[in-house]
């Protein structure tokens, strides 16, 4: 399985130059806006689309033809997958850290410890979710369906959470004093239920992903 993990990284290596350009260039515009708490978010996210990136390079390659004819378990070749994700999750969380601490400490402002940790862990959350969901639409429908797919079931909440706020009366509507009151209370609660909720989501997504490639032909 380690093979495979540096197969990836070895294929990945002109992309993850470009990646991180486009992250230097978000650096500087991020501290341009004084918006470094979306910048944070938005590198997180950046690096678990690498993934897909894998996954094209090897239906690119026809990897998985050649690969299945080797000593290797299926399972493996979406375990491998799995912490590639993982791997460069951790990498983005790390990456929005030094970036987010940097710009509080170079402008010499007060670091929100709540803000940066509320940041990341949402990332997290939204990273673990979309590997989840990523993966096994990619070995069921192959990389390019799966682009639109991913699009797809990402935009069609935020549309709904949209078009709600716009619907329904402002009354109704919770006000950001009584939201951050909520998230404090329930910020304990969080913490424990977050790590359980991220490794459930994937040990579901990996298990899935595994009977879908168990099926599949080249």
């Amino acid at each position: 399985m380690t093979g495979l993990i540096i197969k990836d990284l070895l294929n990945l290596k002109k992309y993850l130059r470009t990646l991180l350009g486009v992250i230097i260039i978000y650096v500087i515009w991020g501290y341009t806006i004084n918006e470094p708490l979306f910048l944070g978010s938005f590198t997180s996210l950046l690096f678990v689309m690498v993934v897909v990136s894998s996954f094209a390079y090897d239906e690119a390659a026809k990897w998985n033809e050649y690969a299945l004819t080797l000593p290797i378990k299926r399972n493996d070749f979406i375990y491998s997958k799995y912490i590639l994700s993982l791997l460069f999750m951790v990498i983005g969380t790390l990456i929005s850290l030094f970036s987010m601490l940097s710009f509080y400490i170079i402008k010499e402002q007060t670091i929100p410890i709540t803000d940066i940790t509320t940041n990341l862990v949402v990332s997290l959350v939204l990273s673990a979710f979309y590997i989840s969901l990523i993966i096994p639409i990619t070995v069921k429908l192959g990389v390019e369906k799966s682009r639109f797919t991913s699009v797809a079931i990402f935009l069609v909440p935020v549309i709904i959470v949209l078009m709600g706020a716009k619907l329904l009366p402002v009354s109704v509507l919770p006000t950001e004093q009584q939201l951050n009151e909520f998230f404090d209370r329930i910020s304990s609660l969080l913490f424990i239920t977050i790590p359980i909720l991220i490794m459930l989501f994937l040990a579901l997504s990996c298990f899935i992903t595994c009977k879908i490639f168990s099926k599949k032909e080249y």
